[in-house]
């Protein structure tokens, strides 16, 4: 269970550093791009931010932080899903993303 909160606290904190990086589209996305790879994934495809986009930020560290708690040797895989994730959304180009 401690591992599923630290997820939940990890999350949020990648998601105020990444965001707060941003700076409302006048910032860097680089942060935001390797703390919240899953967010700028989709978000070249969201027409209005919302909700739906702050799950997606915050949703993989529980998942995360659930998987190493089963299994520690899951960090691994965990670590590399995070790392392919981070290498498709710099991939991503959009209008939207600098």
């Amino acid at each position: 269970m401690i591992w599923i909160g630290a997820g939940v606290v990890i999350g949020m904190v990648a998601a105020l550093v990444g965001i707060g990086a941003m700076a409302g589209g006048h910032g860097i996305y680089l942060p935001a791009h390797i703390l919240i790879p899953w967010l700028m994934l989709i978000l070249p495809t969201a027409a209005v931010p919302g909700s739906a986009l702050v799950v997606a930020a915050l949703a993989p560290y529980p998942i995360y932080g659930a998987l190493i708690a089963y299994k520690r040797i899951w960090a691994i895989p965990v670590v590399v899903l995070h790392i392919l994730a981070i290498a498709a959304s710099l991939l991503v180009r959009s209008e939207y993303l600098p």
